[in-house]
């Protein structure tokens, strides 16, 4: 899905030459440049790129680089930047120039630290991340999104800050990170429900409903995207309407409905009709209607189109529709069996996907390329794009990352509901607050009393119980010491001793070619290396304590179906070695228990170097357990031995879990 959200906000301005007052208004104002200087010609020219902001009959862009120049002649930064912004929005989505519009950015970049204005300073960063977007660079786009929201903030401007994360969903979502896509969106929606920027509501909802239709959560898309479709045309809001039926015609399409498809296509073509024409919506739904009539093998219809397309062919010549054109010839070229020219288009197809990086597009011209090998007959090749087409379509689409996406939006919308039961006890707490203030005065006395009895029968004791807990925690400690150093002294005799006989009896078994003695005996090393990797894990030794770690995470990660999200940073020489293993063998047994009892689908393992100590952040979405009833049951030696191992290292260890919604386990350990 190409069509971005820049449209959204920016309605077709089909202003036109033949618009008489504007060219008087314009003739006039340059002629009052001509005869004036300095700060009034700065104010004139100022006004006249107002006159022709985004107009190309009138040559805006050069209007904006002359005011931009005079402006920065007499250090006027402030006039300078918002033309400059205003130039880079006009290079991004009116003349397609990405790569210009990046330029102007970049060059104006080292003057932007002097600017104090802050919806300014916003509205620079927006743009130049549009430009980063636009060039394939999305990674730095979403960096200078949100310095664009900071600055937002300051100013309490929601529609900047909400248009900041409107295009970080988007940006988001083409990177297939689909959770804080979603957040974004959803952010985004809320800033300009506060304002009523109906648009930009309508654009926020698109994107959800796109992000839905991506993950084939297509009943969700198109409850979505329904309700969406009312709210555009109570407001005729035609570009949009011709969005939307666009996207409900993709989802057709891959759902196997193809002759709604054409229906949905076609209404969108009316609808952008009347917009006054638009070259980027135009291309991207008349293409796909000539696509659709192919795959309907109504080939006559797809020729009618295809001759449409090439009497406007100069709606197709910008580097953003050029695409589009393309993937029309190589599928009209393979209708027709002209398999040379459709092997050719493809692969120029192909490298402008790669170039975007747009994920989706890419394994679709993977495909259409294994089509073109198998058709004449070049299996090899064809074999290689048809794995390229899956793997790609499998690390986008796989069952668990759309479980992933389905727990984080429910978890959302409890969120939601949590909020608003918090905020109705908030309420009640507040009206009764008046008639419990004398009865809280009586039960702070009472309390007083009963606080210092309890005080003076704790001093007593508290000796006592102090020299009965050191002994415990000393025992304990010297036990799991003993533990592990009995452990790794059995694992090195199983290795080197037992491990090694049994090798070299494999080895002689081989000789005699006994399948059966060779397979017994192969099973049996196997099982001797497991029981020597749990008794002592080999990632202790010869890598870092970091790279342990995350071995033991990716070891479970392979042998389970476990979906595991990891933010693990280096913590290596932090702490000492023994303390290493505690931490190690504490990380390994919260991992055995979500596999053991927890009937969890994801987990989330964070390891964060703060400024005094190391926080451990384990959390799944399993259906929990009563932390303190664990605890206290005699039988839990697991349990024990984990809060055990926190005291050795000094360490704080902490268990969150609610029945049916997860557990978070989080450890601070201090260096």
């Amino acid at each position: 899905m190409k069509i971005f959200l820049f449209l959204f906000p920016f309605i077709c301005l089909s202003v036109g030459a033949q618009d008489l007052k504007i060219k008087d208004d314009v003739s006039l104002l340059k002629t009052k440049i001509y005869n004036s200087k300095n700060g009034e010609r700065l104010k004139l020219l100022d006004n006249l790129c107002t006159l022709v902001e985004n107009k190309k009959e009138f040559k805006y862009d050069s209007i904006a680089e002359v005011t931009i120049n005079y402006a920065l002649q007499l250090d006027s930064l402030n006039i300078a930047a918002k033309n400059t912004y205003k130039l880079i929005f006009f290079k991004n989505n009116i003349l397609y120039k990405h790569d210009q519009g990046l330029k102007i950015f970049k060059n104006f970049f080292q003057k932007i630290n002097k600017i104090k204005h802050y919806n300014i300073l916003g509205e620079f960063y927006l743009n130049g991340a549009d430009s980063y977007y636009f060039t394939g660079d999305k990674k730095t786009a979403l960096k200078y999104y949100e310095i664009a929201e900071g600055f937002a903030l300051k100013v309490r401007n929601k529609k900047l800050a909400g248009t900041a994360n409107l295009h970080m969903g988007f940006a988001l979502k083409e990177m297939t990170n689909i959770y804080n896509s979603s957040k974004k969106l959803q952010k985004a929606k809320k800033y300009f429900n506060e304002i009523k920027d109906t648009t930009n509501i309508i654009a926020a909802n698109y994107g959800l409903a796109l992000l839905y239709s991506q993950n084939g959560f297509y009943i969700e898309a198109k409850k979505e995207r329904n309700e969406t479709i009312a709210l555009a045309k109570a407001s005729n809001d035609y570009i949009n309407l011709a969005l939307l039926y666009y996207n409900a015609a993709q989802d057709l399409r891959k759902t196997g409905h193809i002759n709604e498809c054409i229906t949905n296509l076609l209404l969108a073509i009316e609808f952008e009709k009347k917009t006054g024409g638009n070259d980027y919506v135009y291309s991207e739904i008349i293409c796909e209607i000539l696509l659709a009539y192919l795959e309907n093998n109504n080939i006559d219809a797809a020729e009618k189109y295809l001759k449409e397309i090439n009497n406007n062919i100069d709606r197709f010549k910008n580097d953003e529709n050029k695409e589009n054109y393309l993937e029309v010839l190589k599928n009209i070229a393979f209708a027709h069996r002209n398999f040379n020219d459709a092997l050719k288009l493809g692969k120029e197809h192909l490298e402008i996907e790669k170039r975007k990086f747009k994920a989706e597009k890419i394994f679709e011209a993977e495909n259409f390329l294994s089509k073109v090998y198998k058709a004449i007959g070049d299996y090899k090749n064809a074999y290689y794009h048809e794995n390229k087409y899956f793997a790609l379509k499998d690390s986008l689409f796989s069952e668990q990352k759309l479980k992933y996406f389905s727990y984080y939006q429910s978890l959302y919308q409890t969120k939601k509901k949590d909020f608003l039961i918090e905020s109705q006890k908030k309420d009640l707490e507040f009206l009764e607050k008046n008639s419990k203030s004398n009865k809280l005065l009586f039960i702070v006395i009472i309390g007083i009393f009963i606080l210092v009895s309890i005080v003076i029968i704790l001093i007593r004791s508290r000796n006592g119980a102090r020299e009965k807990e050191l002994l415990i925690h000393s025992f304990s400690q010297n036990l799991i010491s003993n533990q592990e150093d009995e452990r790794k002294r059995l694992a090195r005799d199983l290795h080197d001793s037992i491990g090694q006989k049994l090798i070299v009896l494999y080895k002689k078994i081989n000789g005699i070619e006994s399948k059966e003695a060779s397979l017994l005996c192969k099973n049996a090393i196997d099982e001797l290396r497991t029981i020597s990797h749990g008794l002592y894990p080999p990632q202790m030794e010869g890598i870092s304590y970091t790279e342990a770690i995350k071995s033991l995470i990716n070891e479970i990660d392979r042998n389970t179906k476990l979906f595991f999200t990891c933010d693990i940073e280096t913590i290596d020489n932090l702490i000492d070695r023994e303390h290493e293993l505690h931490l190690y063998r504490i990380i390994q047994e919260l991992l055995s228990n979500i596999l053991k009892h927890s009937k969890a689908k994801a987990v989330f393992v964070s390891v964060e170097k703060q400024k005094k100590y190391i926080n451990v952040t384990i959390e799944d979405n399993g259906h929990g357990f009563d932390v303190s009833k664990t605890i206290n049951e005699k039988n839990k030696l697991g349990m024990k031995t984990l809060l055990e191992r926190a005291k050795n290292i000094n360490a704080k260890l902490e268990f969150k879990s609610v029945a049916n919604k997860g557990t978070i386990v989080q450890l601070i350990i201090p260096f």
